[in-house]
């Protein structure tokens, strides 16, 4: 992308206009991530998915202009602008998400001795444990962890994650501790990125498609989700396969999804080079956090996920809507499940162990498209792979998740229509920029399907 730009863009690297150019489009970025953080309380309706959409226009802008501004150091400068960007979002209260209160929570109850499985957080059990962060209305009015009549969801090393915050940052913090070291979290998969980038030979500058993106900015810094945790693993676990280290690489693979299960969606490209290997990796790495909370309490640890899955529509009810437009509603889990057995067994066959991240990258908005989510935190390992293959075009998925969660009556009918709009357009979008990529390839394909063929008079004319 850079060296195209620099060829067309108008202003070229040699002008002086180069650097002003980019120092007015991350002004204007970080302006409208400021935007967003000063917005009062936990936002919702027009103005939040206004602004929130608007940055992801200065973010395409700050992008731009770095294509034709020569850097020194460039994974530092890059680092540092994203580092500047999360400050605002660091300090101020969760804005679209009350996951963080939850990983707060988890955490102390660690810490107490006792597992996060156990109890859910209105448990009387635990009611010592209560602060005004958690529960302002005092211990017997309404808590800010959601979900606190039920257990937790999250897995072990997640909750190591949770407990090593808790144990670093002191109660009286609140949540500013699990979002400096989730935002800490964020610039270290900057850092991971542009280090590979190098190591793969390719311009250090596209780590900035993480460092500077939205999603990234609100949801390391501001909601601190731990789907940040869980791309920083699969990053390392992309740099591994590429240096042909499997155990290693299924290791990573392993702990990612020990962290939150959304990144086994990109299991097929680890396993396309010595699968039985990094398929020993991933498994020692999954079921070793796992004993301890296995024997603490046994069938508990797998938490709330089933409620999870059923309350937010996987069967069928509200989730699958591209898949829903084509297929009955109790049809559409079951179709969604061969689809994506269809392109993981495609993904299998066609994934480059040297570059696992450009597979990686339609298969994680492959999977995005086809579950339908409405929450947009859960592309972030989208955006790191997007960073490595350079396939810019998917960045338009995340932005529209967001407009979609954003949206008041995401729950109900009129939503479903905009998430059906917003995510076919996403796809069209895709598949044009894939066609425009390959269309020599697709050219000559056209050719042979569609080229007539030869008539008897010019097979018998080329006999003679």
């Amino acid at each position: 992308m850079w060296e195209g730009l620099r060829r067309r863009w108008p202003v070229r690297p040699s002008s002086r206009w180069a650097p002003v150019l980019l120092a007015v489009a991350l002004l204007l970025h970080g302006l409208a991530v400021l935007a967003v953080m000063r917005i009062p309380g936990r936002p919702d309706g027009p103005l939040l998915v206004t602004r929130i959409e608007l940055s992801w226009l200065t973010y395409a802008l700050a992008l731009l202009a770095l294509a034709v501004v020569p850097l020194r150091r460039t994974v530092l400068v890059v680092a540092l602008v994203g580092a500047a960007l999360l400050v605002p979002a660091v300090l101020v209260e969760p804005q679209t998400s009350s996951d963080s209160y939850r990983y707060v929570w988890d955490g102390r109850v660690q810490l107490a001795g006792v597992s996060p499985y156990r109890y859910v957080p209105d448990d009387e059990a635990l009611r010592d444990l209560r602060d005004a962060y958690l529960w302002p209305q005092g211990p017997d009015g309404q808590s800010e962890v959601g979900r606190s009549t039920v257990p937790t969801i999250y897995p072990p090393v997640a909750q190591a994650w949770f407990a090593l915050v808790a144990a670093v940052f002191p109660p009286g913090t609140g949540g500013f501790g699990i979002r400096i070291a989730t935002a800490l979290l964020g610039i270290g998969v900057t850092v991971l990125l542009g280090r590979l980038m190098r190591r793969i030979g390719q311009d250090p500058r596209w780590a900035a498609v993480w460092a500077w993106c939205p999603l990234v900015v609100f949801e390391a810094g501001n909601n601190a989700h731990v789907d940040v945790l869980s791309t920083a693993f699969v990053v390392l676990g992309f740099a591994a396969l590429h240096g042909r280290r499997h155990v290693l690489a299924g290791v990573f693979l392993g702990l990612a999804v020990a962290t939150k299960l959304v990144p086994v969606v990109v299991a097929p490209v680890f396993a396309r080079e010595r699968p039985v290997r990094a398929g020993a990796g991933a498994l020692a790495a999954v079921v070793l956090p796992y004993l301890p909370h296995v024997v603490a309490v046994g069938t508990l640890v797998v938490g709330f996920l089933p409620g999870y899955l059923s309350q937010e529509g996987y069967d069928g009810t509200r989730r699958f809507h591209l898949v829903r437009l084509l297929v009955p509603d109790a049809a559409a889990p079951w179709v969604a499940v061969a689809l994506a057995a269809v392109i993981a067994v495609l993904a299998w066959r066609l994934a480059d162990p040297r570059r696992p991240w450009l597979v990686a990258t339609w298969l994680s908005g492959a999977a995005l498209l086809v579950v339908s989510p409405t929450y947009h935190w859960y592309a972030l390992t989208l955006v790191a792979c997007v960073a490595l293959s350079r396939r810019v075009e998917w960045l338009l998925l995340p932005a529209a998740i967001y407009a979609v969660y954003l949206a008041p009556d995401w729950y109900d009918s009129s939503s479903a229509r905009l998430q059906v709009w917003l995510y076919s357009s996403c796809l069209a979008v895709v598949l044009a920029a894939a066609a425009l990529r390959h269309r020599r390839r697709l050219g000559r394909l056209l050719v042979r399907l569609l080229g007539s063929r030869p008539t008897r008079a010019a097979q018998a004319q080329r006999k003679t």
